[in-house]
């Protein structure tokens, strides 16, 4: 199905796009919002964005296809199930391996829920299309259905401003919560001789995963923020030379997307990356 063509007996109009959502988190807003809200800018589609719980039968008869924005409970299972039967074009859009959660992440409590397994399964099969910007989320959930790889936009992007030698160098991992246990892992070491060899000449700062070595340090924290505006309106103002990405060499890290690499460039701070 092309942009601007009718999933239902066709009128002469463009496709109508819904999306479901419960919260605003970044994987909706950067694996379909934008780029829907984009596509309706350009005239390609009408879209709307519909939170889970504000629901409403006119939504659901407007639209021609839904994006199920990593949906994974058994309201949203019946409510896709409910839109298959009427005919609509469901696309299911994911961009973590959600039923491969490992076991040290907070959230993995949730993700290994028989139901919610169930749930997020039953959608996957139910979908006419599986949307994510990783290509190896695409080949292991896409089989035989449409494979839609989408790019994460870099958005509220800065010019890139040299570092001024007067001051001491920034380095900082913005991460949630989920990352502390990798930052601990694999930085606690290399940070500590970082110190010890340039001592004030390096400054370091922590945004949402604070790690246990942070007062070793005399690190910065700054606490979780869940509006995304205001993540990346604070990592555009911290001013960081210097934006470390730890990444674990495991199945579930291997189908995650280069986002941090995005974030830290469009905010003009230089990476070090797994």
């Amino acid at each position: 199905m092309t942009t601007g063509q009718c999933a239902a007996p066709c009128e002469s109009r463009l496709l109508h796009v819904l999306l479901i959502y419960r919260h605003m988190i970044p994987s909706v807003l950067l694996c379909g919002h934008c780029q829907m809200e984009y596509l309706h800018s350009q005239g390609q589609v009408e879209y709307r964005a519909a939170q889970e719980m504000s629901l409403r039968h006119s939504d659901l008869d407007w639209a021609d296809v839904v994006l199920l924005a990593r949906c994974d409970c058994s309201y949203e299972r019946r409510v896709s199930k409910a839109l298959l039967l009427a005919g609509k074009q469901l696309v299911y859009v994911i961009d973590d391996d959600l039923l491969s959660v490992p076991q040290h992440l907070s959230s993995a409590w949730y993700y290994h829920l028989p139901r919610v397994r169930k749930d997020i399964t039953a959608m996957l099969e139910m979908s006419h299309a599986i949307v994510s910007p990783s290509p190896l989320l695409l080949e292991k959930y896409a089989d035989g259905k449409v494979a839609i790889p989408v790019e994460e936009p870099a958005l509220f992007p800065l010019p890139y401003q040299p570092h001024d030698p007067a001051q001491p160098v920034k380095i900082g991992f913005a991460g949630s919560i989920d990352r502390t246990g990798d930052v601990e892992a694999m930085l606690g070491g290399a940070l500590r001789r970082i110190k010890a060899e340039y001592g004030d000449r390096v400054a370091f700062e922590f945004f949402g995963a604070v790690p246990a070595f942070a007062a070793d340090l005399g690190a910065k924290a700054t606490p979780y923020c869940q509006s995304y505006e205001e993540y990346r309106s604070a990592l555009n103002q911290a001013g960081w030379d210097i934006g470390l990405a730890p990444m674990p060499d495991s199945p579930f890290h291997r189908h995650k997307h280069y986002n941090k690499f995005i974030e830290y460039a469009a905010a003009g701070i230089v990476g070090v990356f797994s």
